[in-house]
């Protein structure tokens, strides 16, 4: 592992899916508290559904439902598998990486 030390505490996985990206950083750290923002209710849905048993896995519609929680609106790790793909412009995508 490229930093043994690093132990997050907090995930975003933005655009989570059915949460492999999820179920991979919780196996890698236990103790993670992870918020999977899916806009899509059937991806959602099934997420949900294969992350049932995983306590720490946390389902969002979007990111400001994700942010109503304290402290939440900073994470250690940040992930948006694919998500950046799906945006039209060059101008948009900079706006979400804001």
């Amino acid at each position: 592992m490229k930093f043994p030390f690093f132990k997050p505490k907090s995930f975003l996985d933005f655009g989570a899916g059915l949460g492999s990206s999820s179920i991979y950083i919780l196996e890698k750290f236990p103790q993670c508290d992870i918020k999977a923002v899916e806009p899509n209710e059937n991806m959602r849905n099934l997420g949900k559904f294969l992350c049932n048993k995983k306590p720490n896995i946390h389902y969002y519609q979007n990111l400001f439902d994700s942010l109503i929680f304290k402290d939440s609106n900073k994470f250690d790790i940040v992930y948006c598998s694919f998500v950046l793909e799906e945006i039209k412009s060059a101008e948009e995508r900079l706006i979400v990486i804001d």
